[in-house]
């Protein structure tokens, strides 16, 4: 832990050791290709065996698969050199990804298809966890993983050609090249940046679209230690550096060629013909529309009108949901509260807007997706004030039951209880019953006093 002091409790739930460090303030987990924001006074430990194809819990990342379980363990929290452990669902955890990779899940637009691979190497991940993870999604579902324990290249979908060794022991093969790769790079950027020790990380995501109209998309981007390092702009052949160490990679690249050649054949090439290959054999799933169910509330505070905006259900993942004034889209006072998986496969999404309460009616809640044949539009109807009504339906509830019961009572005093039955011959439940137990109390006074019981229920059913 770098040599400092820390300070840590345990607690036991069911099946989780959750543990918290005084010295361990907020901070990003890596794990299979996946950065978690997390509170580290929140993680969670479970070393639980799971089917192949778990989903992840509250943090909304699937495939936490190591060599046929789910293995959740310590992970090195880089930020401040302590160690956590992967968030379970007690936590407030979401899936993202460092710098420039943030989003790239998502980035294809509704009617597109998109490939990713998210590659990861750690200095230091933790006691029994990989050094060197590969994950690979198409439209957002993962694909296969590979880690460095390993070393094979694991299809994940029910749906993928499994009698295709030929084509798994090339990916696997690919895969092993790449980890050797990345052990070296990342050697190389701690020297060049003077950061020979602690826990470091390099990432890289590389991948396509196909777009509507066919044409083709590309991306290669690298993030060292959360920070954006390189970007390959496929058009231009180039990449972009982002700091000065970046640039000496850059430059090498750039004039050997052969790196910036073999981007352009993997993403234009390879990358597609992948993807196509993955979408013919998973069509029934990746192709299928699940269409949005959309709620709009509001809630007023302080003379703020918080609107929202929830889509429930909704299936493939790309979705846009947008807030609109006087019908311009205001993205820049909307908050977005990210896309996040079902349980049943689906997806939910949220974005929410502060408005003056005068303006809420002139809001609406524009949503896009794939499953719509047009944007959909949704407005905030507010609820009438129902506190009078209700109020003023229970003072006259409250005294008609006084009077009736004031009714009762001196009827019974007076002898004069069975002409009560001539008041309301249909009169409301509530009042026959409080009409019966004024006769019924009736009844037990006249049998106490020496009464004859028949003679007096006669000349109530008489009467």
């Amino acid at each position: 832990m770098g040599g400092k002091t820390t300070t840590t409790t345990t607690t036991t739930t069911t099946g989780y050791s959750v543990r918290s460090s005084a010295d361990c303030p907020d901070c990003n987990l890596i794990y299979e290709g996946h950065t978690l924001a997390m509170p580290c006074s929140l993680a969670v430990s479970s070393l639980k065996e799971a089917p192949m194809g778990t989903r992840g819990g509250a943090w909304g990342v699937r495939g936490l698969e190591r060599c046929g379980t789910v293995q959740r363990g310590a992970v090195p929290c880089r930020a401040v050199q302590c160690h956590a452990m992967l968030c379970h669902a007690m936590g407030p955890c979401k899936a993202v990804l460092l710098g420039l990779l943030l989003g790239a899940l998502g980035a294809a637009a509704c009617g597109s298809h998109s490939l990713r691979y998210f590659k990861t190497r750690m200095t230091d991940p933790g006691p029994g966890m990989p050094q060197f993870v590969i994950v690979g999604y198409v439209d957002g579902e993962l694909l296969w993983n590979y880690n460095s324990l390993c070393r094979t290249v694991r299809p994940i979908m029910g749906w993928l050609p499994q009698e295709d060794q030929e084509h798994w022991d090339a990916e696997t093969k690919k895969a092993r090249d790449v980890e050797l790769d990345f052990y070296e790079f990342l050697g190389r950027l701690q020297v060049h940046y003077n950061k020979s020790g602690g826990s470091h990380t390099l990432q890289k995501m590389i991948g396509c679209d196909i777009l509507e109209d066919g044409s083709i998309r590309g991306y290669v981007q690298y993030a060292f230690d959360g920070r954006d390092f390189l970007a390959f702009d496929m058009d231009k052949m180039t990449f972009t550096a982002a700091d000065a160490v970046a640039e000496i990679s850059k430059r090498r690249w750039e004039e050997e060629g052969i790196y910036t050649e073999g981007c352009k054949h993997e993403l234009g090439t390879i990358c597609v013909q992948n993807l196509r290959r993955y979408l013919e054999h998973g069509k029934a799933v990746l192709k299928r529309r699940e269409r949005p169910e959309v709620r709009v509330w509001g809630k007023e505070a302080n003379g703020i009108l918080t609107l929202s905006c929830r889509a429930y259900g909704f299936y493939p993942r790309p979705i846009a949901i947008s807030w609109m004034k006087d019908g311009m889209v205001r993205d820049q006072e909307t908050h977005w509260g990210g896309i996040v998986p079902n349980s049943d496969g689906t997806y939910h999404a949220s974005a929410a807007i502060d408005v003056l309460p005068e303006d809420g009616d002139k809001y609406r809640c524009r949503v896009e997706h794939a499953s719509l044949p047009q944007p959909g539009l949704f407005s905030w109807e507010p609820q009438p004030n129902l506190i009078p009504v209700v109020a003023g339906v229970v003072v006259t509830t409250v005294a008609v039951i006084a009077s009736v019961i004031g009714l009762v009572v001196w009827k019974s005093k007076s002898g004069k209880g069975p002409d009560l039955l001539r008041i309301a011959p249909d009169m409301s439940p509530m009042l026959t019953l409080i009409l019966s137990a004024g006769k019924e109390k009736k009844k037990s006074y006249e049998a106490a006093a020496g009464h004859d019981r028949e003679s007096s229920v006669s000349a109530m059913v008489i009467v």
